[in-house]
Formats: C-alpha cells, sequence, structure tokens
C-alpha cells in the first residue's frame, strides 16, 4: 500500500526534494479501491519570492495530471477532472495560478471499480 508514496518519496530524495512533504502526494487504499493525489503542500510563499518577469509565467502555466490504471474508473472526486473512454485513465488541468492562490485544487480521489 505504501509502495507508491515510497517511489515518490525516493525520487523526491535522488532530486534533492527540494519541497518538503511531496512524498504523501499520493495514496493508494486497496481495500477501499481508491487513488488519492494529494495536495499538502502550498507554493503560495515561494511564488511570492519569484520576480514579476518570472510570475508573469503563471498566468498561462498549466498544471496536468494524468493517472492510468488498469481497472476502470468507477469515480473522480475533482469535478473538473474528465475520465477516459476507456475508463482507464483520469486527466485533470487546472491553471498554475489558480493552484498557486488556492483558487483551484489539484486534489482528486479516484475510485476504482471492483
Amino acid at each position: 500500500m505504501n509502495s507508491l508514496n515510497n517511489a515518490v518519496k525516493n525520487i523526491g530524495g535522488k532530486e534533492k526534494n527540494k519541497e518538503p512533504g511531496i512524498e504523501k502526494s499520493y495514496e493508494y487504499n486497496i481495500a477501499g479501491n481508491t487513488f488519492s493525489r494529494l495536495n499538502k503542500f502550498s507554493l503560495k510563499d515561494e511564488y511570492q519570492k519569484l520576480s514579476n518577469a518570472d510570475r508573469e509565467i503563471f498566468a498561462t502555466a498549466n498544471y496536468t495530471g494524468i493517472f492510468r490504471f488498469e481497472k476502470e474508473v468507477a469515480a473522480a472526486s475533482n469535478k473538473e477532472s474528465k475520465v477516459a473512454g476507456n475508463k482507464k485513465a483520469v486527466m485533470l488541468t487546472q491553471n498554475a495560478l489558480d493552484i498557486i492562490t488556492s483558487k483551484k485544487s489539484i486534489e482528486n480521489k479516484i475510485t476504482l471499480s471492483k
């Protein structure tokens, strides 16, 4: 159950993990058959440290997360996410600035079919 979280933690460690807590970005609950994309960190303070020129980039930047599964997706909690036609993938695209300012969330609890 912790394999995904451990993999993310290991990758973060190899990349000198500049964002503490990133290893808790995903959870998979075998019993509940759910996969969750969490957002337990804030980028607002880091964003404020950027120059105005660098901040402008985020006005048009997007975050896109695509998660593929072997089982079909029964539901996704984030109303802005889209389930693929074959029901084996979920995509969520959000404006980066909306995420930074907490206007929108990248959190998503995906329930898989049994």
